[in-house]
């Protein structure tokens, strides 16, 4: 392993990422709010993975963590998909859901950690940023496939949920919400997911660290706006 500018940056923003997941948890009890503070700890925990990768030197610590990255990647995803089920209204949502993102991440597991059918060999780039590209197995195109998908239905339904909602509370958190989703993800997922497919490596170590802007946006929603501790947005959509 040669720790790096690049990841020690990289860890310093997951801690961010943690801290701010800390502050939703303990905010209040409501599920939206733990289930959102888990979609947090599972971004840092991508965001630690990606600051063990581009140290990685040793070509079976770099397979393991490039793979840990993408499969932490499809549980943020996923973990954010089951958020935008509890907001606004703090309910479970049906089992099914539960249910069915719990047996996708099973077999993005099996197919990340025992097949070579989402990644498959490494390459040495000799790169100052990072030391690996790699090449892309025949089922790879699941995860991305999964991933906007996730975001996408569910960022669909909380602007939904936004233009029915009649009570300006809860609309101004619906907005919050779905703007700072939007554009906090647009970045990372360009960086990490889409430049990698197109065979450009070099900038995935940027993923991570765009993140700040959305971390202190969230934090001016959660802290001002009091966006997972108040009352009002626990009321039903009109």
């Amino acid at each position: 392993m040669i720790i790096s500018t690049y990841s020690i940056l990289i860890w310093l923003s997951s801690s961010l990422v943690a801290g701010l997941s800390v502050l939703t948890y303990t905010g209040n009890r409501e599920i939206s709010t733990r289930v959102f503070s888990f979609s947090l700890g599972s971004a840092c925990i991508w965001m630690i993975g990606m600051g063990f990768l581009i140290s990685a030197y040793d070509y079976e610590i770099a397979v393991f963590f490039n793979r840990f990255t993408y499969f932490s990647g499809s549980i943020v995803s996923a973990s954010f998909f089951y958020f935008f089920f509890t907001f606004p209204k703090n309910i479970r949502p049906k089992k099914l859901i539960l249910v069915g993102l719990i047996t996708i991440e099973a077999a993005f597991l099996y197919l990340f950690f025992f097949t070579d059918l989402m990644v498959y060999k490494l390459f040495f780039l000799n790169s100052e940023t990072l030391f690996w590209g790699w090449n892309f197995g025949k089922l790879s195109l699941l995860f991305e496939i999964s991933f906007f998908g996730f975001f996408i239905v569910g960022l669909i339904k909380i602007f939904r949920d936004y233009k029915q909602c009649k009570i300006i509370d809860t609309r101004n958190h619906l907005k919050y919400i779905f703007l700072v989703i939007l554009l906090g993800s647009i970045p990372p997922s360009f960086l990490s997911i889409i430049l990698p497919r197109l065979g450009y490596f070099n900038f995935d170590w940027l993923g991570p660290i765009s993140s700040i802007f959305w971390i202190l946006t969230m934090f001016y929603y959660i802290t001002w706006h009091r966006l997972f501790n108040i009352k009002i947005i626990t009321i039903e959509l009109a």
